[in-house]
């Protein structure tokens, strides 16, 4: 589930990159907000699970880097809008997502057939 979000993510800002319809846009972009909070929560819920023990610890830790990334990436984001280009922005967003596909793959290959059970 979380690579098909992540695919559909990078797929709807590849869309949104390559098009100047302003419906199309519009599409894309709710595309890909409807993809970020599947594979979030997807994660939390993953992580709570194998550290059973520390789920107040795990939950807040993953909160706390979800809001600082929000936070940050007003700035950023206004940043490289105003100095460079808005159309960089995208190419940087699109390139993260990429590599994020890239390691949920990884991750995925690595992880097959193993359990996730808390080492003792």
């Amino acid at each position: 589930i979380m690579l098909v979000g992540y695919i559909l993510g990078f797929i709807s800002l590849i869309g949104f990159y390559f098009t100047d319809i302003l419906s199309l846009k519009v599409f894309f972009t709710i595309l890909f907000g409807l993809s970020v909070p599947g594979f979030f929560m997807l994660s939390l819920s993953m992580a709570v699970g194998h550290f059973k023990d520390n789920t107040g610890t795990v939950s807040s830790t993953i909160f706390t880097f979800g809001y600082l990334g929000i936070v940050f990436y007003q700035f950023l984001s206004g940043y490289i809008s105003e100095i460079y280009s808005p159309d960089l922005l995208f190419v940087i967003i699109t390139a993260s997502s990429l590599v994020l596909v890239g390691i949920v793959i990884l991750l995925n290959i690595g992880f097959r057939g193993k359990s996730f059970k808390e080492p003792k």
